[in-house]
């Protein structure tokens, strides 16, 4: 695994990443990939998107045959969301779920 930095202005956000666990539940049966979090034209978000970027505390929940990611855009305090058709992705941004309280 490569050494994790911060994107530049311009390039794409980080992304989550998603692997499905051994049946022991102790060690991945794959190795992890980005999960593909997309703006509303259906671009990836980018770096310098603070309001909609993933930055930590991903959570996912079914609901309808679709797949709610839920995560935190870091130095905003937002938590937001989007949604897509598999765990995998892609995800469609969708809006916030709790704004800060400053």
């Amino acid at each position: 695994m490569t050494e994790a930095k911060e994107p530049n202005k311009g390039e794409n956000a980080l992304s989550p990443k998603i692997a499905l666990l051994s049946k022991n539940m102790l060690e991945f049966a794959e190795e992890p990939k980005d999960v593909q979090i997309l703006d509303e034209n259906g671009n990836p978000l980018k770096a310098e998107d603070h309001n909609h970027r993933f930055f930590e505390g991903v959570w996912m929940h079914q609901y309808n045959k679709k797949y709610y990611l839920s995560y935190s855009t870091g130095d905003t305090h937002k938590l937001v969301y989007a949604i897509g058709n598999s765990p995998y992705g892609p995800f469609t941004f969708q809006g916030e779920i709790l704004s800060p309280v400053v």
